[in-house]
């Protein structure tokens, strides 16, 4: 199934299909508008899945790096793409394009094993908690962080 897909990265003008994604996944979700802001920062890297077959935006992966320091500030699969590697696929080529990172960082939802399990399989490790960050519901953010 994977021969359709292609990474790419991903400009401004792909906001409206990044915001499709953020409503099918998450409850409070990033806008349109928001996305565009984020795409054309200094220091965001933006990548996607795009599956040619449907024409469809299916995964993306959105970081900030700012020297040898990197943030993962979105990660979404769209429902109907899950359970394919794909956000494995985009983290590993984000971190085989970065060697030389000193340390990477993110925050994830406490509940969602899913993602914790796969950020620990690239070396992320839980360094603190933030209480009650997540609405819709009221969750605690796990905060991790990479240094290879």
């Amino acid at each position: 199934m994977t021969e359709h897909f292609a990474a790419l990265r991903l400009t401004p003008e792909w906001a409206p299909r990044l915001h499709e994604i953020e409503l099918a996944c998450f409850t409070v979700p990033w806008s349109e508008a928001a996305f565009e802001g984020d795409l054309a920062g200094p220091f965001a890297e933006w990548t996607g899945i795009y599956d040619g077959k449907a024409d469809r935006l299916a995964a993306f992966l959105g970081t900030h790096v700012i020297l040898d320091e990197a943030e993962i500030v979105n990660v979404a699969t769209h429902p109907d793409y899950r359970r394919l590697g794909l956000a494995r696929w985009l983290l590993q080529d984000f971190f085989d394009t970065h060697p030389a990172l000193s340390q990477s960082f993110l925050e994830v939802r406490e509940s969602n094993t899913p993602a914790r399990t796969l950020y620990a399989s690239f070396g992320f490790v839980p360094y603190a908690v933030r209480r009650n960050y997540y609405e819709k519901p009221t969750e605690n953010a796990i905060l991790m962080r990479r240094v290879p």
